[in-house]
């Protein structure tokens, strides 16, 4: 009797939910669309994500086009439920954190989708209670779009939609009209953190790199990229004709395409990096054409942070200690191995 009652009460819930996303407005055809914004992704400067508890602020770097992401967080402190709750206590204290990072490759499907940016259905005459309903009366989530010449783009942000992923919005200046967009965009927003956060070091694909030169202080060792074993698997070798595989460098190669940044200097850090000198530089080249350098410090001595920066990335970033340690006796070996060669017996 329990197990039918349960079954009826989610197949009724599922029938509510289905009745009242068919009756809200449609298009007036299958695959007809309304668009309500449509900005050329070049001409974006700055993308604003606000809610009750963060603010995501995206600008654009004047020097690539890409785009610096500031996250700034306001959390009440976790409590211990299992420690009894003290009513003289004072209210816990709010703990704010900040975050900045360059946006990745999937920044460029976000301003892709502003162009134009379409919307699934659109309420008309929509009253407070119905506004209060959808979480739009009050709501202090927005999204505002910033492009050059052209007036800036704002929705109010409601609830989720049910059962979906979109969401209910309303343009500042149409009280009376609300919007279903697709929630997806936001969501990427909401979750920039994990989902926007670059973290590679370059964006050249080493498999495609015909030459890298390794220096270590005044000394290089050129490679290069071109020879395939038997299996067709191309392979790292000493820039010399008929060059056989190497191992070591092989190894090498393989720890720089596997490494990945943990943490973005500040400007502070950014400041203090420009007079040490590098332990370790990667230049990268493509069809003869130089296409990244890879570039590495180490700040302190008992306990050496490991620094990074490349032409992709224009700033320093943090490297994993455990990981670029490594590769910093490999690139002194594989140094030494090419002066020991060029002595000669």
């Amino acid at each position: 009797m329990r197990l039918d009652i349960y079954v009826y009460g989610v197949l009724l819930a599922a029938g509510l939910g289905t009745a009242y996303w068919a009756s809200l407005p449609a298009p007036s055809g299958d695959d007809e669309k309304v668009s309500i914004l449509s900005i050329e992704p070049k001409s974006v400067t700055q993308v604003a994500y606000k809610t009750a508890t963060s603010t995501l602020t995206a600008v654009k770097r004047p020097s690539d086009g890409r785009f610096w992401v500031t996250v700034t967080k306001t959390e009440l402190p976790m409590e211990n439920p299992h420690q009894p709750k003290d009513p003289k206590a004072p209210p816990p204290t709010p703990k704010t954190t900040t975050e900045r990072f360059l946006a990745n490759e999937k920044w460029t499907d976000v301003l892709k989708n502003l162009n134009p940016l379409y919307v699934d259905r659109v309420l008309d005459k929509v009253d407070d209670k119905q506004l209060a309903d959808y979480g739009l009366k009050d709501s202090k989530d927005s999204w505002t779009v910033t492009s050059a010449g052209a007036k800036d783009f704002s929705l109010i942000l409601g609830k989720r939609s049910y059962g979906s992923r979109s969401r209910f919005a309303q343009q500042p200046d149409a009280k009376g009209r609300v919007l279903i967009i697709d929630g997806e965009d936001l969501e990427a927003l909401e979750r920039a953190s994990a989902r926007l956060y670059e973290r590679r070091l370059t964006d050249v694909d080493l498999a495609e790199v015909t030459k890298a030169d390794i220096t270590v202080g005044a000394k290089t060792k050129a490679t290069q990229h071109t020879q395939r074993g038997k299996d067709g698997v191309l392979l790292w070798t000493d820039a010399v004709e008929g060059a056989k595989s190497n191992g070591s460098l092989d190894s090498f190669m393989d720890k720089v395409s596997k490494l990945r940044l943990t943490e973005y200097a500040t400007t502070e850090e950014e400041a203090s990096l420009q007079a040490p000198k590098p332990f370790l530089t990667v230049a990268l080249t493509k069809d003869g054409k130089v296409v990244d350098h890879l570039v590495f410090k180490k700040v302190g001595t008992d306990k050496p942070i490991y620094w990074a920066t490349s032409d992709f990335l224009q700033t320093y970033v943090k490297v994993l200690n455990n990981r670029v340690e490594p590769m910093e006796k490999d690139a002194a070996g594989l140094v030494a191995d090419e002066a020991e060669a060029k002595k000669g017996p």
